[in-house]
């Protein structure tokens, strides 16, 4: 560990005794909890586990705002390699506690500060849109315009500025300690989509139902041709009962062939009737005119003479 025992005992004491920061005082069991933590903070830091002793130290200082915590936290960042919250935690460590602070201290301090600085890498970035939020590696920094340049450790990072209405921007950008960069984001407006065009489907006139109107004619034929061979068996019934002599049972048998293909005559009439009025009926409901279908976002169209 980088602090000795002696400064953990020592700050333990003024953290207990020391006001917070802030104006008014905090409670006593937050207090009381925030002593707590930062002693588990030392305990931890002790063992060697610089990652649970930085939530403790965290929690303590959220509870007790106290500038001697700022250093214990800048202590084990640094260890943790993270030169960006070790150099902030030191600068307000040293603001916070101003002439409280004994000029070994702050010399102390300053020399890690000299140390860290090199370490840390700045980044100006700038967006098209004023107000936009500004974030590095999904946390956010703030709002452009920004006030300063952004601190960054070492590596890869990930800038982005997302605003109400535009397309969000982003550019990742790779740095080593010391390096000054500029990031400028730009936001183009959200692209709306276009509106499809109309689809239109044009159906002409309906052909004309040839098959009813073929079976009309077929039928109609039919009926034709069964009428007249029913005259035919007509006149020849007639001959025979002229002429003498005459069997009976040619005369039934003349009868019977004629009233035979009279009935089909009538039936095939009827049909005919039937598949003519259906043909007309088809063809009279044809579309009038080309038949329009238009479709939109949001609507269904429909045109035409019906």
């Amino acid at each position: 560990m980088r602090t000795p025992s002696l400064v953990w005992v020592t700050l333990a004491v003024g953290l207990a005794l020391a006001p917070p920061v802030a104006a008014q005082p905090a409670p006593a069991p937050a207090k009381a909890e925030a002593l707590q933590r930062f002693n588990r903070g030392v305990e931890l830091s002790r063992e060697g586990d610089a990652r649970a002793a930085l939530v403790e130290f965290r929690r303590a200082y959220e509870l007790l705002p106290n500038y001697r915590v700022l250093y214990n936290i800048g202590q084990v960042s640094y260890e943790l390699q993270d030169y960006v919250t070790a150099l902030r935690s030191f600068e307000e460590y040293l603001a916070g506690g101003g002439a409280e602070i004994s000029k070994k201290r702050r010399a102390e301090v300053d020399r890690e500060l000299e140390k860290l600085r090199p370490r840390v890498a700045t980044a100006a970035v700038s967006a098209s849109v004023e107000g936009a939020e500004v974030s590095v590696d999904d946390v956010p920094v703030g709002r452009a315009p920004l006030a300063e340049p952004l601190r960054l450790n070492p590596g890869k990072h990930r800038v982005t500025a997302v605003a109400p209405g535009k397309q969000g921007a982003a550019q990742t950008i790779d740095v080593a300690g010391g390096d000054r960069v500029q990031v400028d984001l730009r936001l183009d407006d959200e692209a709306r989509p276009a509106p499809a065009a109309p689809l239109a489907l044009v159906a002409t006139r309906a052909p004309v139902p040839w098959l009813a109107w073929g079976l009309t004619g077929a039928l109609a034929l039919g009926t034709g041709v069964t009428g007249f061979l029913a005259l035919r068996a007509s006149s020849r019934l007639d001959e025979q009962k002229g002429s003498l002599p005459v069997r009976r049972d040619d005369l039934d048998s003349t009868r019977g062939q004629m009233r035979g293909l009279a009935l089909a005559t009538d039936i095939l009439g009827g049909a005919t009737l039937v598949t003519g009025a259906i043909a007309t009926y088809l063809t009279l409901r044809r579309p009038a005119g080309p038949v329009a279908v238009g479709v939109s976002p949001g609507a269904v169209s429909v045109g035409g003479a019906f």
